[in-house]
């Protein structure tokens, strides 16, 4: 499959360094909703600090609103 796609037209190989400076990945942004009308929210690349926060929020009696975002 590698081969396959390597004689795509325009696709090459990418160089050590170059891979280096690639970044990216997913952010998750957890928004906690009481039912009081308040919130707090954050965001984290990491699934386990997304995590934390979820639980956070549903120890205090809020309800969790998850989104995605590109990071």
């Amino acid at each position: 499959m590698l081969k396959s796609i390597l004689n795509l037209k325009g696709v090459r190989v990418v160089e050590k360094s170059e891979l280096k400076l690639i970044s990216g990945g997913v952010r998750y942004r957890i928004t906690c909703i009481f039912p009081d009308g308040n919130n707090w929210s954050g965001a984290s690349e990491s699934s386990w600090v997304a995590t934390r926060m979820d639980q956070h929020c549903s120890s205090q009696g809020g309800t969790t609103a998850l989104s995605y975002e590109a990071s």
